[in-house]
């Protein structure tokens, strides 16, 4: 409060006071004849609205007082409702930033959230085109197998028809090794020089006892201009005396006793014959003396047929 609003309460104190001292000084018997009857009687006359100004100066200052104290504790009040507001709005200043907190959390961790619920669907998908790829691995290992068991039937088949063909094709052999074990010895004669030395020319010129005559079954010959045979093993033939070294052997060991009964061969110089062989041309000549032995397998020698 200022200077000037403390100075009236004072001066109102003051004359409470005086007029408290004269209501005393007549309460204890000082009359007007100590202080002078004019005084007393201005006094008497003064008291009444004295007093009753006193009195209203004494309740103004009272009810000043009053009211000041109450002011005061308003005004404390009003200080603590502002700092409580203060405090409040501290308060509440803090819940809004931890609010906003919360929401930016919030937000964020919804934001992780959605990013989480894509990585999830980005994984259910992966996860189901796994499946599907995985279903379809199934299925085509499942079609594998049974390609692979067709395959093996097939195969098992293949197998069983090249064991049954190599086994035709061996007896097929073995027949013809047979058959050229019993033929005259003279045609063993010839395929054994054919065999051992390789193409021969013309030997259908030489009759060779009959020997010409079996070799379409076992050599092939060529036509070679002007009027020229080229005789060649057949594969087969030669595959079968492979297998079967036993179907010349008796014609081979004549031979070693008797070197006479060798076909005579000579390279061939003819143009266009380069590797080929043909029957020496003595031989004719002296073929009625050597007479190309036949050997048969119970080994008598005898003339070839004429």
């Amino acid at each position: 409060m200022s200077e000037k609003g403390t100075g009236r309460p004072k001066a109102t104190a003051i004359l409470a006071g005086c007029a408290s001292l004269v209501t005393i000084f007549t309460w204890i018997g000082i009359t007007p004849a100590a202080v002078g009857q004019s005084v007393y009687d201005a006094l008497c006359i003064a008291w009444p609205f004295l007093v009753a100004g006193l009195a209203f100066l004494a309740g103004w200052n009272l009810k000043k007082i009053w009211v000041s104290r109450e002011l005061d504790k308003r005004a404390a009040r009003i200080a603590k409702l502002e700092k409580s507001a203060t405090d409040a709005a501290g308060r509440i200043a803090e819940l809004e930033n931890q609010a906003r907190d919360r929401d930016s959390a919030l937000e964020s961790a919804t934001r992780k959230n959605g990013a989480i619920e894509r990585e999830l669907d980005d994984l259910r998908k992966t996860a189901h085109r796994i499946i599907a790829e995985k279903d379809k691995a199934l299925h085509r290992m499942v079609e594998a197998e049974a390609e692979r068991e067709e395959l093996k039937a097939r195969l098992a088949e293949y197998e069983d028809i090249e064991a049954r063909e190599a086994e035709r094709r061996r007896r097929h052999l073995d027949g013809i090794a047979a058959e050229i074990k019993d033929l005259h010895a003279n045609v063993k004669l010839v395929i054994l020089a054919l065999y051992d030395e390789g193409p021969i020319r013309d030997l259908h010129f030489h009759d060779f006892g009959g020997a010409a005559s079996f070799l379409s079954d076992y050599a092939d010959g060529e036509e070679i201009p002007p009027g020229n045979v080229i005789f060649t093993l057949k594969p087969e033939t030669r595959e079968a005396l492979d297998a079967h070294p036993e179907a010349l052997a008796r014609v081979r060991e004549r031979i070693e006793d008797d070197p006479r009964l060798r076909l005579p061969l000579e390279p061939d110089d003819s143009p266009g014959m380069e590797g080929v062989l043909k029957v020496s041309d003595g031989y004719a000549a002296s073929r009625p003396d050597t007479s190309t032995a036949a050997v048969p397998e119970n080994g008598a020698i005898r003339p070839a047929r004429k």
